[in-house]
């Protein structure tokens, strides 16, 4: 796995070695990945900080005080081994690469995968102002969605099936008539239901739900539930380049997490081997968000991500 990272992430990892000596640690740990991926002047992960508001100066205060030399250390060896916690989040990272498609591990794949190791020092350090591993994937979905004012190009580009263009405008309709001022992922479901005879249907009714029962709940979720992260990021930001969507998409607004999971559907395409968001896709990226009123409603029916994604690798 070597080979896979980057020249960025390789600087990230020296800089980790480097943070480690000038805190007198024995050792490299979770923490010192994160100190060096805030030494690296300029990479996709330090970004996904800043943009989520993350105070770096305060975070690496944070780790300094918080870390302390073992007791009566007074040398430090000439080669560092990696913690458990550093070995498993440099071999997580390479899952990170793969899912994004990227073909080497970069300093944002690093950042993900020590996230997911919830007792880490790193990651208590950044859970300390509110940053975890959803709030980081979602702000690296839209860096290479085209967000940032354009400062990264690898942009979306797949086409969507005729079908889920379908569901986006009637998506679109549905908010208005309940009186909604965003797009929320409930009207995609809602309107997805619609489809009665769709594959992604079919799998739904085959794990028992009741269609009709289910469009009644996702229309009080649509009453009563609001955005919670409407008001961190201005949605005219969020730009989502995919080819073929209809020009009434940039017309309607959508709040950040219904325009997050075109962006998953989009991933979901790619990582699926699929060459075109058809709306199981659609579905999984749904299905995806773990936290989300919709999961915890399907969730219910037995219906999670990972069943469904079991499912379609049996049916290959």
């Amino acid at each position: 796995m070597n080979e896979m990272f980057s020249d960025a992430a390789r600087t990230v990892m020296q800089a980790a070695k480097s943070e480690a000596v000038r805190l007198k640690h024995d050792h490299i740990a979770t923490e010192h990945l994160l100190l060096g991926i805030l030494g690296h002047a300029n990479n996709k992960a330090k970004d996904i900080m800043v943009n989520a508001m993350v105070d770096l100066d305060k975070l690496k205060k944070f780790i300094e005080e918080t870390t302390t030399p073992p007791c009566g250390q007074t040398s430090i060896p000439k080669d560092l081994p990696l913690l458990a916690n550093a070995k498993r989040t440099l071999e997580f990272s390479g899952l990170e690469a793969r899912f994004f498609r990227s073909q080497s591990i970069e300093p944002e794949h690093i950042l993900l995968a020590l996230l997911k190791d919830v007792e880490c020092v790193a990651a208590q350090a950044l859970a300390a102002q509110d940053f975890g591993y959803r709030e980081a994937y979602e702000e690296l979905l839209m860096i290479n969605s085209g967000d940032a004012g354009g400062k990264y190009e690898n942009q979306i580009e797949i086409p969507i099936s005729e079908t889920v263009r379908d569901i986006l405008s009637q998506a679109q309709a549905d908010a208005a008539r309940l009186g909604n001022s965003e797009t929320l992922i409930c009207h995609f479901l809602r309107s997805l239901l619609n489809f009665k005879a769709d594959p992604a249907v079919s799998r739904l009714t085959n794990a028992g739900v009741d269609i009709q029962t289910l469009k009644k709940q996702l229309e009080t979720i649509a009453i009563l539930t609001d955005d919670p992260f409407r008001l961190r990021l201005d949605l005219a930001k969020l730009k989502i380049v995919i080819r073929r969507t209809p020009r009434t998409l940039n017309c309607v607004p959508m709040s950040r997490l219904a325009k997050l999971a075109l962006v998953s559907a989009c991933y979901e395409a790619q990582i699926n081997d699929r060459e075109i968001v058809d709306t199981t896709c659609l579905l999984l990226a749904m299905l995806n968000d773990a936290t989300g009123e919709v999961t915890q409603v399907l969730a219910k029916y037995n219906l999670r991500y990972e069943t469904l994604k079991a499912q379609l690798g049996q049916a290959k």
